[in-house]
């Protein structure tokens, strides 16, 4: 769960989610997700699991629920650019 990784070095340093964003992105498109519109309920839905498969940090959940949202459309612009890298 590369959420659960890159949210608690978000929270502490949110200078860093654009860079660190790509790649949580990245797995989610080879993973099989084909729709921008569901990037940021990935991540919620992690933040909102009871036992994630790798645990997150209070601070990281919290990122995940309140500061994930808010890059919705940095999120969708990232998703397009690694969907056209990956499908060419």
């Amino acid at each position: 769960m590369s959420f659960a990784i890159i949210s608690a070095t978000c929270a502490l340093r949110p200078h860093l989610s654009l860079e660190l964003i790509g790649d949580p992105i990245d797995v989610m498109i080879q993973g099989g997700l084909d729709r921008e519109e569901d990037v940021i309920a990935q991540g919620v839905a992690v933040a909102r699991k009871e036992r994630p498969y790798v645990p997150l940090t209070d601070e990281g959940r919290a990122w995940l629920l309140e500061s994930w949202p808010q890059l919705e459309d940095d999120a969708k612009a990232i998703f397009r650019r690694k969907w056209i890298e990956l499908t060419q």
